[in-house]
């Protein structure tokens, strides 16, 4: 196994507990602005695209500006209340302080809600750079394509760390190293994880420090 030179973050399920978060930002647009009145359940079915994508393609072309304008400010109201936890803070903070490792985050949400809460976490310095998600789908082997080109990086010498299912097929397509975290999920999608990434999921978010040195010392 190559030495790593650049750990890339997923945001969702992995720095931050945020998926209720995204879900009840959503549901209020888009059942503000249209007739659906979708459950989070139902609200699922539609992930892949940001969250523009999706709120695009659930409410009328009349109303989506007006829409998409209260999805951000009742995002923006309630990000202070999800915050990154400590650990994650310090993990972060001695990799940014490692000369030989480079910080970035890949994740499928878009570019407005990531800045929010970025900022929110005082964290809009940690990655040298993030790439954000596709209005039309799921995109990170794209965006981990695009970052490996703009860093003169090959695909062995990044760790990708995400908290689903879909994350491990993905870097598997793509010959990257995926370390899956699962402290904040229930112990069901824990040992699915497993399964698919035998070894290399995290439960213990104290231990995540630990699991990234195996790959970069």
């Amino acid at each position: 196994m190559n030495k790593k030179k650049a750990i890339v973050f997923d945001f969702d399920g992995t720095l931050i507990d945020s998926l209720k978060l995204e879900a009840d930002s959503m549901l209020f647009a888009i059942n503000s602005f249209s007739n659906a009145h979708l459950t989070v359940e139902e609200l699922i079915k539609h992930y892949g695209p940001t969250e523009k994508g999706i709120i695009k393609s659930l409410v009328d072309d009349s109303v989506f500006n007006k829409a998409y304008e209260a999805f951000l400010k009742y995002y923006q109201k309630e990000a202070p209340l999800y915050k990154v936890p400590i650990p994650i803070i310090k993990t972060l903070f001695n990799l940014k302080n490692n000369p030989d490792i480079s910080l970035f985050l890949i994740t499928g949400r878009g570019k407005d809600t990531l800045d929010i809460s970025l900022d929110v976490n005082k964290l809009s310095n940690f990655f040298i750079r993030e790439y954000t998600g596709s209005e039309t789908g799921v995109n990170k082997d794209v965006s981990m394509n695009k970052l490996a080109n703009d860093f003169n990086l090959n695909n062995e010498d990044i760790l990708y760390i995400g908290d689903t299912i879909s994350d491990i097929n993905v870097m598997n397509k793509i010959n990257v190293d995926i370390l899956s975290v699962s402290y904040f999920s229930s112990k069901e999608y824990h040992e699915l994880l497993e399964i698919k990434n035998n070894g290399k999921v995290v439960s213990d978010i104290c231990m995540l420090e630990t699991y990234i040195n195996y790959y970069i010392k």
